[in-house]
């Protein structure tokens, strides 16, 4: 294999591992805005039962 070809060839790799990566942080990242979104609802109807037994 010629140097040209090896470049090219490692460049295609990163690339593939930047992608595979960003993926991977996509993911963790709709993961965590969803839990997120769900301990907030829990929070909101905690909140509206401590409400509820106060008044």
């Amino acid at each position: 294999m010629d140097p040209d070809q090896e470049d090219k060839i490692t460049e295609a790799m990163e690339q593939l591992r930047i992608s595979y990566t960003m993926r991977q942080w996509r993911v963790c990242s709709l993961i965590c805005e969803s839990l997120a979104d769900e301990f907030r609802r829990i929070a909101e109807r905690q909140g509206a039962v401590e409400k509820d037994r106060v008044e």
